[in-house]
Parts: structure tokens; C-alpha cells; sequence
């Protein structure tokens, strides 16, 4: 109840009663049998607006959404949020759309703008997500979409972490930079048998899933007695001293600030902001119940902090994980460990270069391909910083807690 009403607080806040009596305007209009043409006719690439948003939903739908699905008020609602609803939002750092002489919006991208530091100072970042296209002349209009978005002032930059090959394509063709190990996924199983069968989920019955997942519980005890590597060897296990315990949404931020003020281009994370992410983080409980911890060591010291999805004692998604670089192997196999205690089935995460020590030391962890992570900019510093890997992008700054990839 309460994060219903803070969303309800936030979105009276950000959109203002104009805003909110046009979109509830348009969503009628959708409802009576498909939105009337005449509420924006400029033709062509322009920024996207609170009235575009039943058109971009059902654009959304028409490119990503399952044969027979309609739109729906939860989905408007959510695209709102989405678009409108950070506190740092604005017009010109938002979503992009296009539109056809008729006024119908034949491709858009929506854009969350993130406030990020680049060596101390503030810089513009926007994340693209949902980029589509559909109807007469979609190639054009997707290409002109395309290249609306890539930012013009070296005071800002933009990132997708979830581009197909195509989208990459596009994107490389105008200068943007793909991250290869931030385009691969890690996975650390457990407990084999589950872990294969969570894997398809997505195609399963949720009921049959958990009796298959219930099943197999006596299978994966006799494969981890069978080959041990399945559990976490004791020569990778933290030190006995190490204490994991659980903290506040505030608490994780004050530390992950800290952890990671040396690094040069990284979140800002205001207040404001951090609370708006958290909150449209937790909504997705497809990946479970987010959750934030602190590591410290033998004499009370804050070594490490993570973020995480827990779903039913089954996969833990890490979402983030700081700790000074003396101290990262050790919070890793803290993280691995207590899960692994914990009785979860299979661990998953994003490819960090800084981490790549910590990880490959797990056995059985294994690299996927993911989709694409590209960076766009015309900032030299931010460009050097990406170079050399001294970045902090993935869980809140990345398209991996919307529901647009997990619930439509």
C-alpha cells in the first residue's frame, strides 16, 4: 500500500494534472475502438509526449506482444511511469517517435534519463529501451528514429543493454561503441536439474515448473554428491569472519556511493532518483523480491554491497555488486556462498571486466551471449572511460528490472 501510494505521490508530481486529463483523454479514445487521428499531426521525427503514449502501447504490442494481445490500462499506466515518471525526466531527454502523414506513429524508442558522473562531473545519460517499428514505411522511419536519439552535445550520453543484433547494427553505423563483455550473461548452477529446468520457464506452465523443480530436488543432491563442484568449494568460500546482512534501499545507496567514488564514469544516484529506480524495480516481482545487503569484515568494516532478485528459492539475479578492488574476490564468494547455503538453485549475472577474476575462479560458471550493450557519445572522456572498462552500468542503470522485458 505504501509503494502504491508513493507511485501515486510521484506521479501527480511528474506529470502534472494537464498531462495526466490528456493521456486519461487519449486512453478513452483507445477504448471506443483505436485512438482518433489529429492529436499530434507533425510528420516526421520529434520528441516523444505524454499523448503519444496509447499509440506507442499499442505500436509495443503490434511489434513484441503475443498474437491476439491487446492493450491495456496496466501497460499505458506502466509506459507512463516509465517515460514520465523519474523525477529527473524531461521532454528532451525522453523517448523519440515518428510520425506518418496520417499521424499515426509508425516506429519509436523510448529513453529514461540517468544522471551519471563522468571524472566528478555531471553528464547527461538517457537509456534507450523498446526500440521498434512497424506499418508503411517502417525502415525509413526506424532509421530516422535511430539516429534522432544518438546525442549531438558531447554534455550527454546514451546506452541500450538490451539491442538486437540489428539494433547494434544501427547503432555502430553511427559511432556508437558495443561492449562485448557487458553483452555476455554468467551463470552459476547449483543445482543442476533445477537450474536446467528454470531455464525454461518462460515456456512452462508456472505450476509445472515448481512440481518439476520439486521433483528433481532429490536428483540434484545425488549430482552434487557425485561431483562437488556443483557446491562451492571451501578453498572459495569467504573467510569465517565475514558477515552478510541485510540493509535498507538508503543504507545500500550511502554505501554503493562511497564504493564506488573512484571510478570515473559512474551513477549519480540522487535521492530523488535512487527511490524512483528502486521502486519501478521492485514492481517486477517476475524476477522475484529485490533485495539490498552490506559485507563487512572480522572488525565491523563495510566491505561490499549488493543489490539482488530473489525468486522462491529457486535463481538470485545480481543485480549489483560493488566492493573496493582488495576486497571484490571476497564479497563475490560471500555472494556465492550464501546462496549456495541458501539453497537456490542457480545464480545469475551480467559480465563486469573488473570482475572477471572473481567470476572465472567459480566452477561450473559459465558465459552467454546476451543481447547487445551499446554506448553512444560524442564525449571524449566518456569514450576513454568505456575504453578502459572504468564504467559502472547493468542492474539499476540498465533495462533489466523493467517490465517491458519480463510481464508484456
Amino acid at each position: 500500500m505504501k509503494a502504491k501510494q508513493n507511485l501515486e505521490g510521484a506521479r501527480s508530481a511528474a506529470y502534472g494534472k494537464q498531462s495526466v486529463e490528456a493521456l486519461q483523454m487519449t486512453t478513452n479514445e483507445l477504448a471506443e475502438g483505436g485512438l482518433k487521428q489529429g492529436v499530434n499531426k507533425s510528420i516526421g521525427t520529434r520528441q516523444l509526449v505524454i499523448e503519444d503514449i496509447p499509440q506507442v502501447a499499442e505500436l509495443f504490442v503490434k511489434v513484441f506482444g503475443a498474437p491476439g494481445q491487446k492493450v491495456d490500462q496496466d501497460l499505458i499506466e506502466y509506459f507512463k511511469d516509465l517515460s514520465f515518471g523519474n523525477p529527473i525526466s524531461s521532454t528532451s531527454q525522453g523517448g523519440v517517435v515518428f510520425s506518418d502523414e496520417s499521424g499515426n506513429i509508425t516506429s519509436a524508442v523510448l529513453g529514461i534519463p540517468v544522471g551519471y558522473l563522468i571524472d566528478g562531473e555531471q553528464i547527461r545519460g538517457r537509456m534507450l529501451c523498446a526500440f521498434m517499428a512497424s506499418g508503411k514505411g517502417s525502415i525509413r522511419a526506424a532509421a530516422s528514429v535511430s539516429t534522432s536519439a544518438r546525442p549531438q552535445d558531447p554534455a550527454e550520453f546514451c546506452f541500450s543493454d538490451n539491442a538486437s543484433p540489428r539494433s547494434a547494427g544501427h547503432g555502430r553505423a553511427g559511432g556508437a561503441k558495443v561492449l562485448p563483455q557487458q553483452s555476455l550473461v554468467w551463470e552459476r548452477p547449483y543445482r543442476p536439474i533445477s537450474a536446467f529446468i528454470l531455464r525454461w520457464q518462460k515456456r512452462l506452465p508456472a505450476s509445472l515448473v515448481s512440481t518439476l523443480c520439486f521433483l528433481s530436488r532429490p536428483l540434484d543432491v545425488l549430482i552434487r554428491r557425485w561431483f562437488p563442484s556443483f557446491s562451492v568449494a571451501e578453498s572459495f568460500r569467504p573467510k569465517s569472519t565475514t558477515k552478510i546482512e541485510i540493509c535498507s534501499s538508503d543504507q545500500f545507496r550511502a554505501t554503493a556511493l562511497a564504493l564506488i567514488k573512484s571510478v570515473r564514469l559512474r551513477p549519480e544516484w540522487s535521492k530523488q532518483e535512487f527511490e524512483w529506480l528502486y521502486l519501478m524495480a521492485s514492481r517486477n516481482h517476475t524476477l522475484g523480491k529485490l533485495k539490498t545487503y552490506l559485507v563487512s569484515s572480522e572488525n565491523g568494516t563495510t566491505i561490499g554491497a549488493f543489490m539482488v532478485y530473489e525468486k522462491a528459492q529457486r535463481t538470485v539475479r545480481l543485480m549489483h555488486l560493488f566492493a573496493p578492488d582488495a576486497e571484490l574476490q571476497r564479497v563475490y564468494r560471500a555472494f556465492f556462498d550464501l546462496y549456495d547455503q541458501k539453497g537456490f538453485c542457480t545464480a545469475i549475472g551480467v559480465m563486469e571486466q573488473r570482475a572477471f577474476m572473481a567470476l572465472t575462479e567459480q566452477t561450473r560458471l559459465f558465459f552467454k551471449a546476451n543481447s547487445y550493450f551499446c554506448v553512444s557519445t560524442q564525449n571524449e572522456a566518456v569514450l576513454d572511460a568505456i575504453q578502459k572498462g572504468d564504467v559502472v552500468f547493468g542492474g539499476l542503470a540498465s533495462e533489466t528490472w523493467s517490465q517491458l522485458t519480463t510481464d508484456y
